[in-house]
């Protein structure tokens, strides 16, 4: 599947409908179910998000503390050509965590050796065990061993998650949680301390948001203007005249009219005023998040699914999965149009351990186009909101914007990708291990 770019088709948005054909109907006898769930999807769109984010983002830049922050001054282009050297770059993202080792020569970038290690839901804690345990496992990989052992090693950490312009540690999402005393802390100092009791004097050069460091790497390919990253979590960083601004999109947003499902997820949609300049460090409340993340997508499909299982047309059977564990691989099997019903009930059997019938299988399918035409709806209207932040134009669906992205469950979504183009002119790009080669880039230069 190539996911670099995705031509959009030119049609206007609708709202999706139940197109099931007279043979299908017969086989799913919840179409009221379905029709209503459909029609919830589509009210909470981001009709009204067009209304009111690009006045929002402009008061965030001048008023918050913890959204739209300048992170990066970028060089004149004269230094931009001076990329050589090597440096090691740690990645920690929503799920994983990757250690790179990045070489630049004469205007090419290499990345040379690449490790990466799944993050548990139980190890999502930010302590001292947590820093101990990155630096022991980049220290049992020979090459990084290698490369460490020298002098003041210089090192870059992209870090997905809030931090102040001085690297310091503002809050956590993604299911994650900071340990008292460890807010505030320097990222770097961490890290540095950290190898240095393993005997390894690094230098933390560069500590930067992924969003930011997936905007380096576009720039590195050629291309800078806004970058988004798409995974667990969501995030949109953009170049405003010589500076990277990392908007932390997902404390922007919100529901007038949340379904029940949504209100599962978290129940603050209603009460928490102005999310993108005071919010709860201690419990984040992400609304753009909350709609658009891969994480709380695949949570929504779980909750959907569960509540399935008592209607008694559908009568879904139970799911072994618990509170965010249903994983994006098996949200994709029903997103993909390449998959038919069958091929869907086996992978399901087999991989999962799920037996499904062809009724249901159709329920599922229309339930995921929804669930991602609301998700890439708000995408898209945030790609443009941003887009007139920083040329001052609002755009049509005609207007060319170039999007790098990185992110898995982007990626790896390609009903995702065509939900948030569709319509538009919009491409997205994928950038690989664009949160590895842009740390770096920013160390470097």
């Amino acid at each position: 599947m190539d996911t670099t770019l995705y031509e959009p088709d030119i049609t206007a948005y609708t709202k999706p409908e139940v197109d099931i054909t007279i043979t299908e109907l017969s086989r799913v006898t919840s179409l009221t179910w379905l029709q209503t769930f459909i029609d919830d999807m589509s009210t909470t769109s981001s009709s009204n998000l067009s209304k009111t984010l690009p006045k929002t983002l402009h008061e965030a830049y001048v008023h918050s503390d913890i959204s739209m922050l300048p992170m990066y001054t970028l060089p004149t282009p004269d230094k931009q050509n001076l990329l050589q050297g090597e440096v090691i770059c740690l990645e920690l993202g929503g799920s994983t965590f990757r250690c790179g080792l990045v070489n630049f020569d004469k205007g090419t970038v290499e990345l040379t050796h690449l490790k990466s290690w799944i993050i548990e839901e139980h190890e999502k804690i930010i302590n001292s065990k947590f820093f101990d345990d990155i630096v022991e496992r980049c220290m049992t990989v020979p090459s990084f061993n290698k490369f460490l052992s020298n002098s003041d090693a210089p090192m870059a950490v992209t870090w997905s998650f809030p931090t102040d312009q001085d690297g310091k540690i503002v809050a956590m999402g993604k299911g994650w949680s900071v340990r008292d005393g460890y807010q505030n802390l320097s990222v770097s100092a961490m890290i540095e301390s950290g190898f240095k009791r393993y005997g390894s004097p690094v230098k933390v050069r560069k500590v930067i948001n992924d969003s930011v460091s997936t905007a380096l790497a576009g720039m590195a390919s050629g291309e800078l203007s806004m970058s988004l990253i798409l995974g667990t979590g969501v995030n949109i960083c953009f170049q405003l005249k010589n500076t990277l601004l990392n908007t932390e999109i997902g404390f922007f947003g919100g529901l007038e009219h949340p379904t029940k499902y949504d209100m599962l997820l978290d129940d603050r949609w209603l009460h928490f005023d102005s999310p993108w300049n005071v919010n709860n460090n201690d419990n984040l409340f992400q609304p753009f998040e909350l709609l658009t993340g891969g994480r709380h997508i695949c949570e929504l499909f779980r909750l959907v699914w569960e509540d399935l299982t008592n209607v008694d047309e559908v009568s879904l059977p139970e799911l072994a999965f618990g509170r965010h564990q249903l994983c994006g691989k098996f949200f994709c099997l029903f997103s993909s149009v390449e998959h038919t019903d069958s091929y869907i009930i086996a992978e399901a059997s087999k991989k999962y351990g799920v037996t499904l019938t062809t009724s249901q299988v159709i329920c599922l399918r229309k339930v995921v186009t929804s669930i991602l035409q609301r998700s890439g709806s708000y995408v898209r209207q945030a790609i443009f909101s941003i887009y007139e932040f920083y040329t001052g134009i609002a755009p049509s669906r005609e207007t060319e914007i170039s999007v790098p992205y990185t992110g898995s469950f982007l990626q790896y979504c390609s009903a995702y990708q065509k939900a948030i183009v569709e319509g538009t002119s919009i491409r997205l790009r994928l950038i690989e291990d664009s949160s590895v080669i842009g740390g770096a880039v920013a160390a470097i230069l």
